[in-house]
This record gives C-alpha cells, sequence and structure tokens, in this order.
C-alpha cells in the first residue's frame, strides 16, 4: 500500500529522527511525542472507516498524486451488496471528496486541479484490471475550494 508523501511529513521525520548515536540525552521523550503528533496531523486520516451519506462506512486504503491529479482511494465492502449501486454511492463519493480530500489537500499545502475518489470492493492495485471487484469512482474538479463534479 502506498502512502502519500509530501515535503511537510518529510520534514516532519527528518526533525523527529533521533541523533547520530542514539536519543539518549534527556528530555528526548518529550520531543518524540511532539513529533510523533506532528507526523499523525500531516497523514491523511488512515485506517478508521468513514461513516458516508448513505450509511455505509469507507477506509482509506491510499492517496496517489499525478500531478496537480490526486487519487483518494476507498475499501468501502459493501458496495459489493445486492442493491447498492452506483447512484447509492454518488453523494458518498462526493462527501469524501469535500470532507476527506480537500481538508488534506489543504493542511498538505497541495495545489490540487483535480480530485478522483474511488471506492473499491476491496484492495486493488491502482492500473490493474479486476473484474471480480467491484469499484466506483468519480472525478472532481477543485475549484475555489470546492469540489465540482466532472461529467466523463
Amino acid at each position: 500500500m502506498r502512502r502519500p508523501t509530501s515535503s511537510t511529513l518529510g520534514a516532519l521525520r527528518a526533525t523527529c529522527a533521533a541523533p547520530a548515536g542514539g536519543a539518549r540525552k534527556r528530555g528526548r521523550g518529550c520531543a518524540s511525542i511532539l513529533c510523533i503528533l506532528g507526523l499523525l496531523a500531516a497523514a491523511p486520516e488512515a485506517g478508521g472507516a468513514e461513516p458516508l451519506p448513505s450509511g455505509l462506512s469507507a477506509e482509506l486504503h491510499d492517496v496517489l498524486e499525478e500531478g496537480t491529479t490526486y487519487r483518494f482511494r476507498y475499501i468501502a465492502p459493501a458496495i459489493a451488496e445486492e442493491g447498492v449501486d452506483f447512484l447509492a454511492v454518488a453523494g458518498d463519493m462526493e462527501a469524501l471528496c469535500t470532507t476527506q480530500a480537500l481538508p488534506y489537500l489543504a493542511r498538505q499545502g497541495h495545489d490540487a486541479e483535480r480530485v478522483v475518489i474511488t471506492l473499491m470492493q476491496e484492495p486493488v492495485d491502482f492500473g490493474v484490471m479486476s473484474p471480480g471487484v467491484t469499484q466506483f469512482f468519480e472525478s472532481y474538479e477543485v475549484r475555489e475550494g470546492r469540489c465540482i463534479w466532472e461529467a466523463f
């Protein structure tokens, strides 16, 4: 699983690294705790299921950067259930763009032109055909701090 990288996250990691010879200086424990909190604040929300407007939930799998396009890929096993179709989750994808993707991009200082939200039944490698796995995706233009739906 690829996790997002950024100059902010890299700088925090460098700042938090133990000095040569190990972390033996007194007081380093408090600095380490502050560094860990900084790293957590810089990373996108991962590992926790997000409740969605449809009543389903999704967990962030990864964020992929392609120039000024950012792909936020979520695992949502329930999308494979009978009766769940694209129309049932279209509002979920817009909500994820607005409540998850935009705040993440703002925290990271990324200048995104487009956000693509993907809901996957189970993890799949990006770009690899997986005909047995239900997936929905939607693209949004980022304009004036909003997600604007783009018809394909």
